[in-house]
């Protein structure tokens, strides 16, 4: 259990100081400035309806054909507020002795705090509430929409917005660490070139200043902001207290009496949720590779996937198949009879394949921007 002694204020009890404190301006939260903000809940807990299934329009055969019907679904994404809180306590006699406003200088480092905690909860997962969505970066991850930056960060930007637009979904911004505006300032195509005025440079971009950002592992995180969204409970609410106890969470032993230990402490609480809806749209009508954010990475942190193939089984028929890859960036070949590699003959697909003439065709889907990209194969016979 932390307190504000004598030691840690030294700075600010005068001996032959400047009554001056200078202070780096206090980060505040990187991804509140970027998500969407709902009007402030009432309750814990929310509803959020969100469209699951899409209407489906039909047409009608003559003057007077019989029309179709068609529905559309909603679900409920759930809102929950939780508790981001800290206790500073301190010695009335450090308070005496300084001639400083200590708790008008320690409330904007609180905020920051506040700040980091809500940034690693919802872009990393890092001691992320339970009942929040899983964190931008792990899902990006486990949608496969993880880019490693084999080339240029023009390259890499240009791939992860791609994934995002291929999912049905309009990049917004770009948020990123401290250096984020300094590889913009160097970025070169593949002949090293200067590149300018592109709709990746074009994006808006969010710096986070809070230390949060692992700028060695990761790069950046494109996406449409607007698809993210939170709501406030409780805004930052301070207040001091004279009596009291600060106990150990782990035995409960009481480590503070403020009243015995002539200290008082400053209470700061904030309650907030967080939801990524992820509605269906008409590119991607299952949620499977379906994700509003994507982001670039080193090789240590960006997955290995394996390109989904639908219809991997092999079978007869006597109409015309369809084999699609429904995992984003990869490239579809076929080659024919039972070949087991695309040579330099074989055709290049990026979507449907139709199988209309008699014989074996072997497809293989390969994923691009990734190191070591697996391979997936499937084999079907028109008879």
């Amino acid at each position: 259990m932390a307190l504000i002694d004598r030691t840690g204020a030294e700075a600010l009890i005068p001996v032959e100081y400047a009554n001056q404190i200078i202070q780096g301006v206090a980060a505040e939260s990187g991804a509140l400035k970027l998500l969407k903000k709902l009007p402030n809940m009432s309750s814990k807990t929310r509803h959020l309806p969100v469209i699951d299934a899409l209407p489906v329009a039909y047409w009608v055969s003559g003057d007077n054909g019989t029309k179709s019907t068609s529905n559309a679904l909603w679900a409920n994404k759930t809102l929950t507020a939780e508790e981001v809180a800290v206790i500073i306590p301190i010695s009335e006699a450090v308070l005496d002795d300084a001639n400083y406003d200590i708790w008008g200088e320690i409330k904007p480092r609180i905020i920051e705090a506040f700040g980091v905690k809500i940034d690693n909860a919802i872009m990393f997962g890092v001691d992320k509430p339970a009942s929040w969505p899983e964190a931008i970066v792990p899902a990006a991850l486990a949608k496969g929409y993880g880019v490693f930056q084999s080339g240029t960060f023009y390259d890499a930007g240009c791939r992860a917005m791609e994934a995002v637009e291929n999912s049905g979904y309009k990049v917004t911004g770009i948020v990123g660490g401290p250096n984020l505006n300094g590889l913009f300032r160097t970025m070169v195509d593949t002949s090293g070139q200067l590149v300018v005025n592109t709709d990746f440079q074009n994006l808006p971009r969010t710096s986070v200043l809070n230390g949060t950002f692992d700028t060695v592992n990761y790069k950046f995180i494109v996406g449409d902001f607007s698809q993210a969204v939170y709501s406030i409970r409780q805004d930052i609410t301070f207040k001091l207290f004279t009596e009291g106890i600060v106990q150990d969470p782990s035995d409960g032993s009481i480590v503070y009496n403020l009243m015995q230990n002539d200290m008082v402490a400053l209470r700061a609480v904030m309650r907030l949720a967080y939801q990524l809806p992820n509605p269906v749209n008409k590119l991607k009508p299952t949620e499977a590779g379906r994700y509003p954010f994507a982001y670039c990475g080193t090789s240590a942190n960006v997955k290995v996937v394996t390109p989904v193939l639908a219809g991997t089984t092999p079978f007869v028929t006597s109409t015309s198949v369809t084999m699609t890859c429904t995992t984003y960036g990869a490239k579809i070949y076929y080659t024919d009879d039972g070949i087991t590699t695309p040579t330099a003959a074989s055709t290049l697909y990026t979507g449907a394949i139709t199988l209309s003439a008699t014989k074996t065709i072997k497809a293989i889907a390969i994923l691009t921007g990734y190191t070591n990209s697996a391979v997936a194969e499937a084999t079907y016979t028109k008879s």
